[in-house]
């Protein structure tokens, strides 16, 4: 699994511009500490699946296969330094030696990468968690991304750029709250289903 941040729609196409310049700057140099990455995922061996249909206007379904993936740890690592282009100073894997005026404090844990193919299109759905400590206990939070493509050829690269999509969906709000954390708020209130 690679991560690599979608380009950003009416951004400049031209080689060697990263899609992160694109991004909305959310601070102006917030430390981001990112104390752990963990892969919890109940089978992170796989990332989806695809189904294969007879061509017709029901589809009835011949078989479905199993999609492997590499590891999702690294996936999400590659993904948290991306927040380099939000205004972030992303450190994976340290804590913080002391109290900083702009810094935030973050365990991030994958708990679902998942990608299909329904119909013409592959879909995707990622799920990160944050643990922000408060103190003496944490703020836990949910960060659901969605990701959609036009499927050509049930390609590895369809297939992993769906969930690419799915994991800077997710990382946006991540993002949002550690800016919040960075400016000594808590993070937003998680949501109803999210």
């Amino acid at each position: 699994m690679r991560y690599e941040e979608p380009v950003q729609a009416g951004a400049p196409a031209s080689p060697g511009t990263p899609a992160a310049a694109n991004a909305v700057r959310l601070v102006n140099g917030c430390a981001l500490y990112v104390t752990q990455v963990e892969d919890l995922r109940r089978y992170p061996e796989y990332v989806g699946n695809v189904s294969f249909a007879m061509p017709g206007p029901l589809s009835t379904p011949l078989f479905m296969q199993s999609i492997r993936g590499a590891s999702g740890r690294d996936w999400t690592v590659e993904a948290l330094k991306t927040l380099k282009g939000r205004g972030f100073q992303p450190y994976i894997g340290e804590k913080p030696a002391g109290a900083g005026t702009a810094l935030a404090v973050v365990a991030v844990d994958l708990q679902l990468a998942h990608t299909w193919s329904a119909g013409l299109n592959l879909l995707s759905h990622v799920v990160l968690r944050a643990r922000y400590p408060n103190g003496g206990s944490e703020d836990v939070r949910h960060y659901h991304g969605l990701g959609t493509k036009l499927n050509w050829a049930n390609g590895n690269g369809e297939f992993m750029t769906t969930l690419n999509h799915a994991m800077t969906d997710a990382l946006s709000g991540l993002a949002a709250d550690a800016a919040s954390v960075c400016a000594g708020q808590k993070p937003a209130a998680q949501t109803a289903g999210g």
